[in-house]
């Protein structure tokens, strides 16, 4: 039971994760095809803070 209490809010953040990887990975492709990199550096922008915002939730769970 106290392990469900970890492992959702990991498996929801690691789904959100996935979706912010996903645009990015699609944005990469289509930066190489146009040679215009703007919506690509956004989404890695937008990864980027996830990755941070996580870090600083993380001592709360524990």
């Amino acid at each position: 039971m106290i392990l469900n209490l970890i492992i959702s809010p990991t498996s929801q953040s690691l789904m959100i994760l996935g979706h912010f990887t996903e645009k990015l990975l699609h944005r990469k492709a289509e930066a190489f095809l146009s040679n215009d990199y703007y919506e690509s550096h956004l989404a890695w922008m937008d990864l980027a803070s996830f990755e941070a915002f996580i870090e600083m939730i993380k001592p709360q769970l524990i």
